[in-house]
């Protein structure tokens, strides 16, 4: 078997999964006015028109182009969508096609996609291209998700039916359907920001209702979101679950929320509790010009239904895990997973997790971090930098592996894009994800990668990580 079988899949599931991803995508734009797809230039979004043509663009070159090598479906589609080529300010600027131009790529493209599959069984390096640029287009339509939350758009209304199918799709693939996050239909989703970003519950149902399960923390109180499941965290946007393979009963949610300017953060996240922003950040207080200080001798803050107080006091939860935001640091904390695969033992219950922008890694001993769960703010689970082994050399972080490939790829920077405000001047946006098995992957935004962790040394201090 050559080293692309094990991604092999019936064309009849992937037809299924691709057009189910475009059903996602339409339902998050469709409903937008010509004036709410044209925003401002901002750091944390992209032109609603340049995200619609970029996930044509992926499939166009790296399915369609590389299986077929014939042209692109759009005339000079690489100089406008290819986010090697060009930089994120510059997208503001480009002669982009309109709305109905836009879609009627996006359409060109399906329609090619679906005629391979239905032609034949592809092999295992055709499913394997045809399952990235699906996942890339699930990627970008989490990114259309967080660009309505930032601009305050409505939420969308997802169909009656495609969000169940998409959720099974979700467990195919990933193995892990209780944190499958999707525009209003979610077991476990994250809101962020304001003055306090939510974990929620809620579930589509297998008839497609949408359903508040009966025992979620707030159901019975006046005023509250009864979907909210934990609140008090600024921005919690990758959650996790850490299960004992032994007894799945035994469970943990774990939440990395991306801090303001001081600490980045994971938690432990308690059902109904406050985990304490906007009044604390990390193990401090956060004062109200977004400075941190030390926490006052009455550690409580008021319980609030929205911005009013309701006359209650808690003492908030704290996290089990933070870094800062400094030159040891990093500026965003990534997603995270306790290992629990079979390829790598030494990784065994271990949280490895990293930071977006500099690419480092760290990990804790999940022990370490149940027991920092102890409702004392000093007390935090000891986080070990990890390594990276790759083309036979050994670097502190994933940053110079992205910049590389990023160059090698057709970057038209010497360097990765500039962001001076960040702690390495630039973001190398690096991410762990894991499969059906519990492997683990780290995929790069920087130069567009997915590498799969294939070995592990030294995991009793310092210690170096293959991809």
């Amino acid at each position: 078997m050559n080293e692309h079988e094990q991604y092999a899949l019936p064309a009849s599931q992937l037809l299924k999964w691709v057009h189910d991803a475009r059903e996602r995508t339409l339902e998050l734009v469709s409903d937008l006015t010509h004036e709410q797809l044209t925003v401002p230039m901002m750091e944390v979004v992209n032109p609603f028109r340049w995200e619609l043509g970029h996930v044509a663009f992926f499939y166009d070159v790296f399915l369609l182009r590389a299986l077929d090598s014939g042209a692109l479906l759009l005339k000079g589609a690489e100089n406008l969508y290819d986010s090697f080529k060009v930089d994120h300010d510059d997208r503001w600027g480009l002669p982009l096609p309109s709305r109905e131009e836009t879609l009627a790529y996006l359409q060109r493209v399906l329609e090619r996609v679906a005629r391979r599959l239905e032609s034949r069984d592809p092999d295992g390096k055709e499913s394997y291209l045809h399952s990235l640029s699906i996942l890339h287009e699930d990627m970008h339509g989490e990114a259309f998700t967080y660009m309505r939350q930032t601009l305050e758009y409505p939420q969308p209304r997802p169909g009656s039916r495609r969000p169940a199918r998409r959720a099974r799709r979700d467990r195919a693939m990933n193995g892990n359907g209780k944190t499958a996050i999707d525009a209003g239909t979610f077991d476990y989703i994250v809101a962020g920001a304001g003055s306090a970003g939510c974990c929620v519950a809620a579930r589509l149902s297998e008839n497609g209702r949408y359903r508040i399960p009966n025992d979620n923390p707030f159901v019975s109180v006046p005023g509250a979101r009864k979907e909210i499941w934990a609140h008090g965290f600024r921005n919690p946007h990758r959650l996790n679950w850490a299960v004992d393979p032994a007894n799945p009963a035994n469970n943990r949610l774990i939440a990395n929320s991306v801090g303001l300017h001081t600490w980045e953060t994971v938690y432990i996240v308690h059902k109904g509790e406050n985990h304490g922003y906007g009044e604390r950040e990390g193990t401090e207080l956060l004062k109200p010009d977004n400075t941190t200080g030390p926490l006052p001798a009455d550690d409580r803050i008021p319980v609030r239904i929205g911005a009013e107080p309701t006359g209650r006091m808690v003492v908030p939860i704290y996290p089990v895990i933070q870094y800062g935001h400094d030159p040891k640091g990093g500026d965003a904390i990534g997603s995270g997973f306790v290992y629990n695969g079979k390829a790598i033992p030494s990784l065994r219950g271990k949280y490895l997790f990293t930071d977006l922008t500099t690419g480092r890694i760290w990990y804790a001993d999940y022990k370490d971090m149940l027991a920092a769960d102890d409702g004392k703010p000093g007390t935090l689970a000891t986080i070990r930098e990890v390594r990276v082994r790759w083309a036979d050399k050994v670097y502190d972080d994933m940053f110079p592996v992205v910049e590389t490939t990023y160059q090698a790829r057709g970057g038209k920077s010497p360097k990765l894009p500039p962001r001076p405000d960040f702690v390495k001047g630039a973001r190398s946006d690096v991410r762990f994800a894991i499969d059906a098995d519990g492997e683990l992957y780290l995929y790069s935004k920087g130069d567009g990668m997915i590498r799969k962790v294939v070995g592990a040394t030294g995991f009793t201090g310092g210690s170096t990580a293959q991809d």
